[in-house]
């Protein structure tokens, strides 16, 4: 009998973790249009519109090096929702977004859906993107 039971159990964690992971999203980010090839760029998603773009309160955060002045990074096992993304390139690698005495940006940003920025961040509506169970990508261009 107890071999039975662990028979049945694995199988039900088995159909358990298939069914999760069938509705799991991974979202391929593709940022271009970086002037250069030093430092880092950070990614940046949120699924909280509240907190949009905080960088306390990101649900996930990679940083990510630059080859020919692009990068390519995928977000994997994200349940499908509504998102916002933002980046910046680190070029100088201290991992903060670096501005002036004024308080205007001295490197580069970016936002999903190329979200223009207007005396301040977008709103999380503007750069929304929606994620469906199965794998999407995104293309945003940096801003300088």
């Amino acid at each position: 009998m107890p071999k039975l039971f662990c028979i049945l159990l694995t199988g039900l964690t088995l159909l358990l973790l298939f069914a999760v992971s069938s509705n799991a999203a991974n979202l391929t980010v593709i940022i271009s249009g970086l002037r250069n090839d030093k430092g880092d760029v950070h990614i940046a998603v949120y699924d909280n519109p509240k907190v949009f773009p905080s960088s306390d309160y990101m649900l996930r955060e990679v940083k990510k090096r630059i080859t020919n002045r692009k990068i390519e990074y995928k977000f994997t096992n994200l349940a499908p929702g509504d998102y916002a993304l933002a980046a910046y390139h680190d070029e100088n690698g201290n991992d903060s977004f670096d501005t002036n005495f004024l308080g205007l940006p001295t490197e580069g940003y970016a936002f999903s859906n190329d979200a223009q920025v207007f005396f301040g961040p977008p709103s999380f509506l503007d750069a929304q993107i929606t994620l469906r169970p199965e794998d999407s990508t995104i293309h945003i261009k940096m801003g300088y």
